[in-house]
C-alpha cells in the first residue's frame, strides 16, 4: 500500500514538473518583425512610432510565436527543435547587435537599403542625457567610443520614459543610422562619429544605474576643466573626485575610456612578449607562486623559458612605484658565450613590443596623449616628443654604471650645485638620481629607453656571477658583476643578471655573507648550464611608458600594504 502510495505521488510530481514546463515555454516573449515595427507596442519597452516602417510590418512572417491552437502533447515533443529553427529564420539586423566601433554611416554591399534608413541595434551605456519638450540628446558609449543619439516625439508618456534614463545605465537602441546635419561638437565624440547620428526608433532599459557615487561624464568634465567651451565653463568645481575616490569605486573607474584604453595597452604588451618569445622558441612554463622553489626553472634542459604570472612582494611602502601584487614577464637561457647575449635579446623584445604598440594600438594611444594635454602638469609628458615613440630604428642606448655616474658627477660640474654630493659607485643610486640621470640621457642622446650593466657586485645578491678574471683580485666595492637594469622614463622597468651555475662557487659566495642561511643547492652537483634571465614589471613598463605617474592607474585592482579592497 505504500509502495503504491509513493508511486501516485510521483505521477503527480511528474506532471506538475511537466505543466510548470509548458507554462515557462508559453511565457517566453516572442519577438516578430511586426512587433519591431508596430507603433504602440509596450512589450519590450517603450517604442517611438515609426510610420515609414509599420507599412510593411503586416506582410512579414511570424518568426517566433507560436500557433495558438497548438495542443500539450506537441509542446513537449517539437519545442526545442522547432524554437532553434524558428531562431535561425530571423534576419540578421534584427539578432546581430552592432558594435559601436564598427558602426558606418553606409549600406552594406547585400544590403539595397538607403544608408539613411539602415536600423542598427546598439546595447550600450548611457553617457550624458539631456533635452526638453519634445527633443532629447543621448551620447551613447561603449568601450572608448561615442555616438550621439537623438530622440523626437510627442508621447508624453515616452518623454517621461527618457527622462528616467540615467547616466552609466545600460539600454538597448534601435534606430537609423543617418548624417548629421552640422558637425557634432560634443567633446568625448570624435572621428567619424561627429558627421553622424542615431535617430531613435526604439530603446529599452536593460540595467538602470542608481545611486552612483560619481558618473564618468563628471570625471570627464573636471579633466576638460580648462577647454573653453561653453559645456564645461559653467561646472563647479566644488566637487572634485579625488584618486582615492576613483581606487574604491574601481568597478566605476574602470568605464572611463582612458582606463580601458591603459588596460587595452597593457594586454597588448603582455600579447607581444608572448607572441616574440614563441617566435624564438622560448618555451611557456608555470612555476609555483605561493610556495616558490629557489630558482624558477632548475634544470634549464628546455634551454629557454618564459612565465607570465603574478608576483607577492612584501613592501610597507606607499610610493607611487610599489605595489605588493603586480604581474611580471620573465623570461631564461642557456647562454653561449657572454651574457651581453640577453642584453642583446632584451633590446630586440623591447623595440617589439614598442613599435607594435604605436603601429597597432594608435587610437588608445591618442586618448592618452589627449587627457595628459588636458591636464597641465609638467610631470606627464607627450607621447609623441620622446624618441621611444618616434625612433626605434637606432639601438638601445646601453651604458655602463660607472659612465652612469660619470655623467652624473660632470653634470654637477657644469652646473656648478656645491651642495650636491659626489656621486660614488658604491652607494647606488637612488630614485631621485635615476630620474636625473634620465633626464641626462635624454638631453644628451634623445633617448627615453636605456640600460645600465655592469654593476657593482655590493650593490647585487650573492648569486649573481661575477667576471671571472677580477674574482679575486679586486676588493669587495670595486667587484663588477653580470647584471643590467632597464629604464624607461627615468623608471626602472626591469633588471637582469647572470646566474652562478658553479655549485662550489655559489657555496662560497653564500659563505661571504655575514648571517645567510645555506640553501639547498644540491641541484648544482648535477650539471647546470651557463644562464642568465630577466623580469619586467608590467605595471611599472605600462606606467612609464605612458607616463601615468602612478603605478596604480595600470593595475586592474591595485594591492599595497594600506589597500586590499574592492
Amino acid at each position: 500500500m505504500h509502495k503504491a502510495h509513493r508511486q501516485a505521488r510521483q505521477r503527480q510530481l511528474q506532471e506538475e514538473e511537466l505543466l510548470r514546463e509548458i507554462h515557462y515555454r508559453q511565457s517566453l516573449p516572442t519577438v516578430t518583425r511586426k512587433d519591431l515595427y508596430s507603433n504602440g507596442s509596450k512589450k519590450f519597452g517603450l517604442i517611438v512610432a515609426s510610420p515609414s516602417c509599420s507599412s510593411s510590418s503586416s506582410e512579414e512572417p511570424n518568426f517566433l510565436c507560436d500557433d495558438e491552437n497548438n495542443d500539450d502533447e506537441n509542446t513537449e515533443n517539437s519545442s526545442n527543435d522547432d524554437y532553434e529553427m524558428k531562431i535561425s529564420s530571423l534576419p540578421d539586423f534584427i539578432l546581430q547587435k552592432h558594435d559601436m566601433k564598427n558602426l558606418e554611416c553606409s549600406g552594406s554591399s547585400t544590403n539595397e537599403m538607403n544608408p539613411t534608413e539602415t536600423i542598427v541595434r546598439l546595447q550600450c551605456r548611457v553617457h550624458s542625457n539631456r533635452g526638453s519638450g519634445k527633443l532629447h540628446f543621448l551620447i551613447l558609449r561603449e568601450g572608448i567610443h561615442f555616438v550621439l543619439a537623438t530622440l523626437f516625439t510627442t508621447d508624453k508618456e515616452m518623454i517621461h520614459f527618457v527622462k528616467k534614463i540615467t547616466p552609466e545605465s545600460i539600454v538597448e537602441v534601435f534606430g537609423k543610422v543617418c548624417t548629421a546635419e552640422n558637425e557634432i561638437t560634443e567633446r568625448v565624440i570624435s572621428g567619424k562619429f561627429k558627421t553622424m547620428e542615431i535617430k531613435i526608433e526604439r530603446i529599452y532599459i536593460l540595467s538602470l544605474a542608481r545611486g552612483l557615487p560619481f558618473t564618468v561624464q563628471d570625471y570627464m568634465v573636471q579633466n576638460f576643466k580648462n577647454q573653453k567651451t561653453s559645456f564645461v565653463k559653467n561646472v563647479s568645481t566644488e566637487n572634485q573626485i579625488s584618486n582615492t575616490q576613483l581606487l574604491d569605486h574601481r568597478v566605476i573607474s574602470l568605464r572611463i575610456p582612458c582606463q580601458l584604453a591603459i588596460f587595452k595597452i597593457q594586454s597588448s604588451v603582455t600579447k607581444y612578449f608572448r607572441q616574440f618569445m614563441e617566435q624564438l622558441e622560448f618555451v611557456e612554463i608555470h612555476t609555483p607562486k605561493l610556495s616558490t622553489c629557489q630558482r624558477p626553472y632548475q634544470g634549464r634542459d628546455l634551454m629557454k623559458v618564459y612565465e607570465v604570472g603574478p608576483v607577492f612582494r612584501k613592501d610597507a611602502g606607499t610610493t607611487y612605484r610599489h605595489l605588493t601584487e603586480f604581474t611580471s614577464l620573465d623570461f631564461e637561457m642557456v647562454i653561449q658565450s657572454h651574457y651581453l647575449e640577453i642584453i642583446h635579446l632584451v633590446e630586440k623584445l623591447l623595440n617589439s613590443i614598442l613599435t607594435r604598440l604605436e603601429t597597432e594600438m594608435a587610437q588608445e594611444l591618442t586618448l592618452i596623449r589627449q587627457e595628459q594635454e588636458d591636464d597641465d602638469s609638467e610631470k606627464l609628458l607627450s607621447i609623441s616628443s620622446t624618441s621611444i615613440v618616434t625612433n626605434h630604428e637606432r639601438t638601445c642606448l646601453v651604458i655602463s654604471y660607472h659612465e652612469a655616474i660619470a655623467l652624473l658627477n660632470n653634470y654637477r660640474q657644469e652646473h656648478q650645485n656645491p651642495l650636491e654630493e659626489i656621486f660614488l659607485p658604491q652607494y647606488g643610486l637612488s630614485t631621485h638620481d635615476t630620474q636625473k640621470l634620465s633626464q641626462i640621457i635624454r638631453d644628451t642622446f634623445h633617448r627615453d629607453l636605456f640600460i645600465l650593466y655592469r654593476f657593482p657586485s655590493s650593490l647585487k645578491s650573492y648569486h649573481v656571477m661575477k667576471p671571472p678574471s677580477i674574482m679575486e683580485e679586486e676588493s669587495m666595492h670595486n667587484r663588477l658583476s653580470n647584471s643590467f637594469e632597464v629604464y624607461l622614463r627615468g623608471q626602472c622597468i626591469g633588471s637582469g643578471y647572470q646566474s652562478i651555475h658553479d655549485h662550489d662557487m655559489l657555496k662560497k659566495e653564500c659563505e661571504k655573507c655575514n648571517g645567510m642561511e645555506w640553501c639547498n643547492l644540491d641541484y648544482l652537483k648535477y650539471g647546470t648550464w651557463p644562464h642568465a634571465g630577466c623580469s619586467f614589471g608590467l605595471e611599472r613598463f605600462v606606467m612609464a611608458y605612458l607616463g601615468l605617474g602612478n603605478v596604480r592607474r595600470s593595475s586592474l585592482f591595485p594591492r599595497d600594504s594600506h589597500r586590499m579592497t574592492p
